[in-house]
C-alpha cells in the first residue's frame, strides 16, 4: 500500500506493477511493439493470421509497451473469444492485462482469469522464443555463407 493507510472497507489496494520488460522508453512512444515486429516479419505474418482479416498488425502493435504485452493480448483475445480492438482500449486506457480481461468478461472466475492470463504469457513467450531462435540461426547461416564465399577454390574449410 503506497499511502500508508489501509483501503477502505470494500476498496480494492492498489497493486504494484513490476515494468514491463521494455523498458520504460517503450512505454512512453508506445512504439517499442512495432519496431520489434518490424525486424522480425515472420513473426509479424503469424501474429496477422491470430488477428481479425484485414487488420494492419503494426497499427495493431502500436500503443503496446513492449512486444511481449502486444503478443499476450493477442492471444489472450484469441483464446477468449474477445476482440482485440476492445481488449487494446482497455489496456491503453491504463488497466492491466488482467483488468482488461475482467472489463469485457466479468463472468470469468478469478481463477479461470489467472489461467488464462498465464497461458496467453506463456504463449508469447513461446513466440518470442522460437522467433529469437530463428533470427540466430538465420544470423548464423549468413555468417557461414559469407565466410564460405571468402575462400578460393580448393581451399578446406
Amino acid at each position: 500500500m503506497e499511502s500508508g493507510r489501509p483501503a477502505a472497507a470494500g476498496q480494492r489496494e492498489p497493486v504494484a506493477r513490476p515494468a514491463a520488460p521494455g523498458g520504460e522508453q517503450g512505454r512512453r512512444d508506445g512504439a517499442e511493439a512495432a519496431r520489434a515486429l518490424e525486424k522480425s516479419p515472420q513473426l509479424a505474418s503469424r501474429v496477422g493470421e491470430m488477428l481479425p482479416p484485414g487488420t494492419d498488425v503494426q497499427g495493431a502493435a502500436a500503443g503496446f509497451g513492449n512486444l511481449g504485452e502486444f503478443l499476450s493480448a493477442v492471444h489472450v483475445s484469441r483464446n477468449l473469444g474477445i476482440p482485440f480492438e476492445s481488449l487494446k482500449g482497455e489496456i491503453l486506457k491504463g488497466s492491466s492485462l488482467g483488468e482488461a480481461v475482467r472489463a469485457l468478461k466479468p463472468d470469468l472466475s478469478g481463477d479461470e482469469l489467472r489461467r488464462e492470463i498465464r497461458r496467453a504469457n506463456q504463449m508469447a513467450k513461446d513466440e518470442l522464443r522460437k522467433d529469437r531462435e530463428r533470427r540466430t540461426q538465420r544470423d548464423r547461416d549468413r555468417i557461414q555463407s559469407r565466410t564460405e564465399g571468402r575462400r578460393g577454390p580448393g581451399e578446406p574449410r
